[in-house]
């Protein structure tokens, strides 16, 4: 038979204390990698968006993508209740924006390597001498 859970009174102090530093840990780190994801993410679109189509529309991703972890923070922090926007949009967004990435990182490193910047035959620019 399961009893009743022990009471506040019956839980050692330091538990509820390390309980209370894990909590509050756990927030910051939380903070902290929301932030640097929204940072990244401002980064990565503002330097795709000079470049040509492909670029460009994932820099229009990514920088979409930033709001939604703005709204992320606001409700998570200070309870805004905009969850209703990330609803739908978050799982739509993120999985299609890495997708298009990885898509595209393909496409650039095997475009690259068929116009001959990369082949096997040929060493790399900063092997080579300075008068060569």
């Amino acid at each position: 038979m399961i009893g009743k859970p022990p009471s506040l009174s019956q839980v050692p102090r330091v538990a509820l204390w390390l309980g209370g530093i894990a909590a509050v840990t756990s927030a910051a780190t939380t903070f902290l990698l929301l932030t640097t994801f929204l940072i990244g993410t401002l980064s990565y679109g503002i330097a795709l968006a000079s470049g040509g189509t492909p670029e460009r529309l994932l820099a229009l991703l990514f920088l979409l993508a930033a709001p939604l972890t703005v709204i992320i923070m606001l409700d998570g922090y200070f309870g805004a209740s905009l969850s209703g926007w990330i609803a739908w949009s978050y799982p739509l967004l993120q999985p299609l924006s890495r997708a298009l990435t990885g898509a595209w990182l393909i496409w650039l490193a095997t475009s690259r390597y068929s116009k001959g910047r990369y082949s096997a035959g040929r060493s790399s620019p900063a092997a080579r001498s300075p008068g060569s």
